[in-house]
């Protein structure tokens, strides 16, 4: 028999034994000073984001700035193996033009890649990517952009989501799978958006990993 404090000891040593790999292993490190990142959209009527690849930590804000006198334009979320396609879970702008805003709180740190999904804006390498992945070759924003080129039409969720508007208004973000919808063709434009039942004066929601 071992002495009652040697026992005590040993149980000790088991027991954290067990539960260190839980004790050391760490949640995605929140920013307590959130950033606020710009990306301006379709800045000097280019179809582009700029910056279209920034790195961001959990916390921080992607404000992306609408511009006047560009084209209508959004910003949707969505996986690396489906180009212009939405993800679930993830945000979408809806179709907007001149001094909006739409902000985005980043909850993770994986890549998010996004486009635009007005007309063929995506196609033509409208598109853009936080924290890229670094150890990941054949997950580029080239090869994002190039597998873009191929698809057919570009989707969008049913409804805005995922992020807030310079307005301050709100809308749920949702964590189901958001069916493609086609992007809309001609003029595009609020009343139009609205005429097609998205309401894009209520522009936002809560950010979902993306």
């Amino acid at each position: 028999m071992y002495p009652s404090f040697l026992r005590f000891t040993l149980t000790l040593t088991f027991i954290f034994t067990l539960l260190s790999p839980i004790l050391c292993t760490q949640a995605p490190t929140t920013n307590l000073t959130p950033t606020t990142i710009p990306i301006a959209v379709g800045l000097h009527g280019a179809l582009s984001f700029s910056p279209n690849s920034t790195s961001a930590s959990v916390g921080d804000i992607l404000e992306f700035r609408f511009f006047n006198g560009s084209a209508p334009h959004s910003v949707v979320s969505g996986p690396f193996g489906t180009p212009c396609l939405p993800g679930s879970g993830g945000f979408f702008s809806g179709y907007l033009e001149g001094n909006d805003t739409f902000s985005v709180t980043v909850t993770t740190t994986d890549p998010i890649w996004y486009y635009c999904s007005a007309h063929k804006h995506c196609q033509y390498g409208m598109v853009g990517v936080i924290n890229p992945p670094v150890k990941a070759p054949n997950s580029t924003l080239a090869q994002y952009a190039m597998a873009a080129k191929g698809v057919a039409m570009a989707g969008a969720p049913p409804e805005v989501t995922g992020g807030v508007a310079g307005n301050g208004s709100v809308a749920a973000s949702s964590s189901a799978v958001a069916p493609v919808k086609p992007v809309p063709t001609g003029g595009v434009g609020r009343s139009s958006i609205a005429a097609g039942g998205v309401g894009i004066w209520i522009v936002g929601g809560v950010v979902g990993a993306w």
